[in-house]
């Protein structure tokens, strides 16, 4: 046995998690998730083996995960293993799984600012029996109020508010403490870097390094701005560098947390393969984008590029496979999310790439209606490329996908 927690729950619930796992550095309390997983390792063998040597397990309860086949199976091993489950209720859900009906569950779904502490004193009390001569250590007071403002930028931020979001986000930074500090930093960097703003990212992310040196989001987000600044670039040799410094820090941070997700719930693996990718690295690419694949199944985004990748490898029935495959993801996408300028841009490329041209109209008309300015060129100018891309391909028609090409770069040019 050992003082750490385990923490179960569904990918989409992860930055919940992360800010739970806060609670837990406040008290000194240990922890681990799959985010821990190393490259190569057995991930099942892993799992069990944390859960088995566990001081607990934190199960976050929304109906995603409570879907989840794997989730589900983490929470009945601990209960064959014997270890504690706690159950945290962070969305409504309809009833809660009948073997979990008889253990007292927290709900703490709807609030801005949880109350995690009758869950944190039962975890201080378990480890106490656990470990006799160890006293629980308070490292920090927890900064509950910076974690109320970043739930609510984040919020504005999946309401496409983006200024609105940064705006709260730098009311969070100004009166954070140094142990939230770099979450604070790392977020808002992200939500200006998706907005086009490079230059304040890159110091938000140095003064995160700065107070916590391997922290996996900031390299991630370094990795980013790298990526985003050689794109954009003249110098050739400059921008070889920038690829180069790109790739280094995203692998230094998925070699420490290869499940790392960004705040729209994509994996990290995925804007390397982009790397590779634009380095003329193909199989390095198609192996990060399936690497992606792995960590979010529903996401259209790595399919997307796979599919592209195996259309240039000359794999046209791969191709055709995976572009169905981004239809049926992105159509769930843009139903679940109306307003996911990315989910509709790779179905979009999807219905053109499988001939359905009515379609691909319809969702280019739809997308063009929600887009936001701060959005349009990213967005837009991703996907004038991808379809450029279909055009070069054999067993396309290029005068059916011409007319989508010139409508984007015309919707491009106007903005």
């Amino acid at each position: 046995m050992s003082d750490h927690v385990f923490i179960s729950y569904k990918h989409s619930d992860g930055l919940f998690a992360r800010l739970f796992t806060l609670e837990l550095k406040a008290v000194g309390i240990d922890f681990w998730w799959d985010d821990n997983l190393k490259p190569g390792e057995n991930w099942s063998a892993a799992i069990d083996d944390h859960i088995r040597n566990a001081l607990a397990v934190i199960l976050l309860i929304s109906p995603e995960a409570q879907k989840s086949e794997y989730v589900t199976y983490e929470w009945s091993f601990a209960i064959g293993a014997n270890v504690p489950v706690f159950p945290l209720v962070i969305t409504k859900v309809e009833a809660i799984h009948p073997r979990l009906s008889s253990i007292q569950y927290i709900d703490v779904s709807g609030s801005s600012n949880p109350n995690f502490k009758p869950v944190i004193d039962q975890l201080l009390v378990l480890r106490d029996q656990r470990a006799a001569t160890a006293k629980p250590q308070i490292v920090t007071v927890l900064d509950s109020e910076t974690i109320a403002q970043m739930n609510r930028g984040h919020e504005e931020y999946r309401k496409r508010n983006t200024p609105r979001s940064v705006q709260i986000y730098e009311q969070a930074l100004s009166s954070a403490k140094d142990s939230i500090k770099p979450d604070v930093c790392a977020q808002m960097a992200y939500i200006l870097c998706k907005s086009g703003d490079l230059d304040r990212p890159e110091a938000l992310i140095r003064d995160a390094l700065a107070l916590r040196p391997d922290f996996a989001d900031a390299l991630a987000l370094r990795g980013l701005i790298a990526s985003l600044r050689a794109r954009s670039s003249t110098d050739e040799i400059a921008s070889r560098k920038l690829m180069n410094d790109a790739q280094s820090s995203l692998l230094e941070a998925l070699s420490a947390q290869p499940n790392l997700l960004d705040l729209d719930d994509e994996s990290w693996w995925g804007t390397l393969g982009g790397v590779y990718r634009r380095a003329g690295n193909n199989q390095a690419a198609i192996d990060a984008y399936e690497r992606a694949r792995s960590v979010t199944a529903e996401s259209s985004y790595p399919l997307s590029n796979l599919a592209l990748l195996y259309a240039q490898a000359n794999q046209p029935d791969k191709m055709r496979q995976t572009y169905r495959n981004v239809e049926r993801a992105g159509r769930k996408s843009v139903e679940q999310s109306p307003l996911d300028h990315w989910a509709y841009s790779d179905l979009i490329l999807a219905e053109v790439a499988l001939g359905k041209y009515d379609d691909a109209k319809t969702y280019l008309d739809d997308l063009i209606d929600i887009i936001r300015p701060d959005a349009a060129e990213s967005v837009l100018g991703s996907l004038v490329e991808a379809l450029k891309n279909l055009t070069a391909l054999p067993e396309t028609d290029n005068a059916e996908i011409q007319p989508f090409v010139d409508q984007v770069q015309a919707q491009i040019d106007r903005k």
